[in-house]
This record gives structure tokens, C-alpha cells and sequence, in this order.
């Protein structure tokens, strides 16, 4: 295990318009603010999103675009030199589930983000043996 530090600068309300894709628009956002780290939470309603699942064994991500109304209970992300890996859990009118790595989501009704920036800046590093760009503390 590996840690730092993190000390909030700036926390945003981000509200992304329907018809918006989410990702596009937090990586607009990261980009305008000169976020360099950071990390952000959110709800919100999509018409429809596109998710990734990475399997370690093969290291490859596979994905399921989900073209229906969903009800996101939750958005998490961790925001590293420009990019923000994002996750979501989303819920159909079933009460059913849906989660992962999110590549994609555009807002149905409304999506509201709170981005808090961070002093530090946090880079990421591939890492050969997990297949992904890890955080670099």
C-alpha cells in the first residue's frame, strides 16, 4: 500500500445539461479549471450510458451500452493530470442495477456533480503487471 496526502483547493457544483455526455463534458471542465488532482461525486438521470469491466486475467476491458433511461445513484471519480476516471452505478425503473468503468453517459434529465481539486498534483503510471495506468503517489 501507498499513500499521500490531499488537501482541497476548490470544490465545484458541476450541473451537465441533457444531452450532454458526462465523461466529454468533466474532461472539458478538468481541462478549463487546471485540475491536476482531485476527485468528484454525483446523481443524475441518462437515456442511456456505456460501461467497461476490466478483467485482470486477460487485462482487457469489456463493455455493454445500456441505450435506456437510468437513474444514477451514484458517480465516483478520481481526477489525475487532465483525466478523470469515472465510475457509475445506475438503476432502471425495475430497480434493477447496472455498474462499472464509465465510457460514456448522456444525461436525460439532469446531472449534478460536486469536483473538489486538490493542492497536489497526481500523475498515473502504467503498471505491467495489472495492465493499467495505476495512481503514482
Amino acid at each position: 500500500m501507498t499513500f499521500t496526502t490531499l488537501t482541497p483547493k476548490r470544490t465545484f457544483i458541476v450541473s451537465i445539461a441533457p444531452n450532454e455526455d458526462i465523461i466529454e463534458s468533466l474532461k472539458q471542465f478538468v481541462k478549463e479549471q487546471e485540475i491536476t488532482s482531485g476527485y468528484l461525486v454525483g446523481i443524475g438521470a441518462v437515456k442511456s450510458v456505456r460501461v467497461a469491466h476490466y478483467r485482470v486475467s486477460d487485462k482487457k476491458y469489456t463493455e455493454r451500452a445500456i441505450k435506456k433511461p437510468l437513474e444514477v445513484t451514484n458517480i465516483t471519480g478520481i481526477i489525475t493530470k487532465d483525466k478523470a476516471h469515472v465510475h457509475i452505478t445506475a438503476g432502471n425503473q425495475l430497480f434493477r442495477g447496472y455498474g462499472g468503468h464509465l465510457v460514456k453517459a448522456i444525461v436525460a434529465a439532469a446531472c449534478e456533480i460536486i469536483v473538489v481539486a486538490t493542492e497536489e498534483e497526481i500523475g498515473r503510471k502504467h503498471d505491467e503487471a495489472v495492465g493499467l495506468e495505476l495512481l503514482e503517489l
